[in-house]
This record gives C-alpha cells, structure tokens and sequence, in this order.
C-alpha cells in the first residue's frame, strides 16, 4: 500500500486548508506548515475546548504529518489533481 492509499479526508482537509499558506505548492512546504500548526495546537493551554477533540486533532496531525513525510511531489501531484477541488476545513 503506497501513502497514496493511505490518505483520508482528515488528511485532504488539513492538506487542503495548510495549502493555502505555503508560498511553494510542494508537500515538503505544506509539511513544514502543518508541523508548526500542530506544535501550535500542542502547546496551547487546556481552556473550554473538549480534550478528547483536541488529542483527536493531534492525531490527525500526527497521521498527516507521517504521510506528508513520504510523499514524492510526483505523488501529490496526483494526489491533487484528484482532491484540487474540494475545500479543507475550515477552523
């Protein structure tokens, strides 16, 4: 199974949406930004958010950021032309 395969729509969604902030459309960009959002996350302060959405949330990072790792900008490029037109989530 390539990482291909393996990709769901948690990972289109973050791909989708950290998309937009990458100056370079390449998965090695998009992963430098999906990196620090996750720290982000990680390191705020528990405040009214449900912590179990909140480790979900890294999870899904943690699964993104794995896969984004093994992508070949070959790959995402296919990979895109068959999500480029749906929307990520919006936060």
């Amino acid at each position: 199974m390539t990482t291909l395969d393996e990709m769901n729509e948690f990972d289109r969604g973050i791909i989708l949406l950290h998309r937009k902030s990458v100056s370079e459309d390449t998965p090695q960009a998009i992963l430098a930004e999906v990196k620090e959002t996750r720290q982000d996350i990680a390191s705020e302060k528990p405040g009214m958010e449900d912590p179990i959405e909140r480790e979900f949330t890294l999870e899904c990072y943690d699964e993104t950021i794995r896969k984004l790792s093994d992508l070949t900008v070959e790959e995402y490029q296919v990979w895109l032309s068959k999500n480029k037109d749906l929307e990520g989530f919006e936060f």
